[in-house]
């Protein structure tokens, strides 16, 4: 396929797919991953990936998690065991370790736009990966019971 020709096929199922649910209609088929982040249990319908729990004037709903960006430039460096990545809300930011849910910090407390948040996203994942100093600030910001969990999983983050 050329690189520069579209399918529309692929291009209409992503446009077509839900970005979030009522979490009161779907929460008997959610099975929770970590903290705020769930997937759906079943895989009857094209619904992939993880989804996160949020609170909304109309009640809480669960909404699409954004998924790792692919090659290019601007990717987050393969080698580190750190990722960053905004909902599709661009609400909220999600830290991730080896691919799994560590934290959640929203958009609003770091006073970042969410037109830039992508960005930031890709800055805070490097300087996680980088900096002792930041990552030790940002594992303080856990909560104690899952910064314990995290440390029997991940003693290497302890040093």
């Amino acid at each position: 396929m050329d690189k520069y020709s579209i399918d529309y096929a692929e291009l209409h199922t992503d446009m077509t797919r839900p970005k979030f649910f009522k979490y009161a209609e779907v929460k008997d088929r959610l099975v929770r991953v970590a903290y705020d982040v769930v997937k759906f249990q079943d895989a009857t319908e094209d619904i992939d990936g993880l989804w996160q729990i949020q609170s909304t004037d109309d009640g809480e709903v669960i909404v699409a998690m954004y998924e790792p960006p692919e090659g290019g430039g601007e990717a987050i460096k393969s080698e580190s065991s750190w990722a960053v990545l905004p909902d599709k809300a661009a609400s909220s930011m999600n830290v991730f370790y080896k691919g799994e849910p560590v934290h959640k910090i929203a958009s609003a407390q770091v006073g970042v736009p969410q037109a830039e948040l992508s960005d930031f996203c890709t800055s805070v994942a490097n300087k996680l990966s980088e900096n002792e100093d930041f990552r030790r600030s940002l594992l303080e910001d856990i909560p104690a019971n899952e910064r314990i969990a995290l440390f029997s999983k991940h003693p290497e983050l302890t040093e």
